[in-house]
């Protein structure tokens, strides 16, 4: 739901903090929906990172979410408190990746 990589800016584009906006309200729907058990937030992390979405409104989720939705949040750079208050917490690091032979990132994949 991004709009792919941001690059060499400390600031994110109009389009990038728009489009995070739309998925975190997307997110939200679903997430209070009640029709799921499990909810992926892909590189939710680095978008609280990069101010995208704010930590507080994630964490504001976090304790507002039905008690028998299990929600992951993935990316680097996840928030403290995001990390004291998860049941599991993991790090994984790159060991082989087609972006050092020069494929660009592909959409569904990467990002």
């Amino acid at each position: 739901m991004g709009e792919g990589f941001i690059f060499g800016s400390s600031k994110p584009s109009k389009k990038h903090i728009e489009a995070a906006r739309g998925a975190w309200e997307a997110s939200l729907r679903e997430i209070f929906s009640l029709k799921d058990r499990l909810v992926v937030l892909d590189e939710i992390n680095i978008a609280t990172h990069l101010g995208l979405v704010h930590p507080d409104r994630l964490r504001e989720m976090m304790f507002l979410k039905p008690r028998n939705l299990h929600v992951i949040l993935s990316g680097r750079n996840a928030h403290p408190e995001m990390k004291e208050h998860a049941s599991a917490v993991f790090e994984m690091r790159e060991v082989k990746h087609p972006f050092h032979k020069g494929i660009q990132a592909r959409r569904g994949i990467e990002y």
